[in-house]
């Protein structure tokens, strides 16, 4: 869509991206999507190569052999990774988000320290009975 004059941002996710260039309530760029303009970016992306190339691969897909599997044929108990491995996955991932975006990592240590501090200094000089605790 960056041909037609819709490119996606850096930080955006570009599903959520499509979904606010077809929706009439999606906003792009700060401009709200017309239903007019959305029947023009349909009319021009139809015929684009990558839109043939989608259309092929689903109609492949959709001639494709289902193959269907039955509830007692899961093993609950067996997952294809270890937990361990799903932490590790999971860690990488979301380092890899941080490192993209090193403001929102910035923003959320100041967020964090200013909030510790905030509780701490609620704390702070408390009495260890019962009375200084009310």
């Amino acid at each position: 869509f960056a041909d037609l004059g819709y490119p996606c941002d850096i930080y955006t996710n570009p599903a959520e991206f499509l979904m606010d260039l077809c929706s009439p309530h999606g906003k792009v760029h700060g401009a709200t999507m017309s239903t007019e303009t959305i029947k023009g970016l349909a009319e021009e992306y139809t015929p684009s190569l990558v839109a043939q190339t989608i259309a092929k691969d689903v109609e492949s897909a959709s001639n494709a052999s289902v193959h269907v599997v039955k509830s007692e044929d899961i093993d609950l108990e067996e997952y294809a990774i270890s937990w361990w491995m799903q932490v590790v996955l999971l860690f990488r991932r979301a380092w890899i988000g941080h490192r993209r975006n090193p403001m929102v990592t910035y923003a959320q240590a100041v967020s964090t320290t200013f909030m510790a501090f905030l509780i701490g200094l609620t704390y702070f000089d408390i009495g260890k009975n019962q009375k200084a605790a009310q």
